[in-house]
């Protein structure tokens, strides 16, 4: 009589080693995208605050200058302490007021969202690899 090494146990252990191997990598899978969307929800946070916090200092900067020059051109420090790879800020009629150094490809995206919500009225996104943009 030939005794096998493959038994009934050892398949049976095998079999669930394997499901268990592939739960925990589709178990990974799932809470990698839960973090990714958790992550996103956070940046889109901090560029909503961001954009308030431009907002107020252009308000009342605006206001303690009396207008003497646009209070948009002291901003270059506050989107270099933000790692933004990109901002630009345009008037009701679409005019470029003020941007941030960056690629041609980007700068259109940015333009065409920015010009996109203001006639919308309502937040723009765009998503793409590192590149993203909220714009109210």
């Amino acid at each position: 009589m030939k005794l096998s090494a493959y038994s009934l146990k050892t398949g049976t252990f095998l079999i669930l080693v394997i499901i268990l191997v592939l739960a925990m990598i589709l178990l990974d899978i799932v809470m990698i995208r839960m973090t990714e969307g958790g992550m996103l929800e956070a940046e889109i946070g901090k560029g909503k605050v961001l954009l308030g916090t431009v907002e107020q200092y252009m308000v009342t900067t605006y206001k303690k200058q009396k207008a003497i020059y646009p209070p948009y051109q002291n901003l270059h420090h506050l989107f270099d302490e933000t790692h933004l790879s990109a901002a630009i800020i345009i008037n009701d009629y679409g005019r470029i007021l003020f941007e941030t150094e960056a690629r041609e490809e980007d700068k259109k995206i940015l333009v065409n969202l920015a010009r996109k919500s203001l006639q919308g009225g309502e937040d723009s996104m765009f998503i793409s690899g590192t590149t993203w943009g909220i714009l109210p």
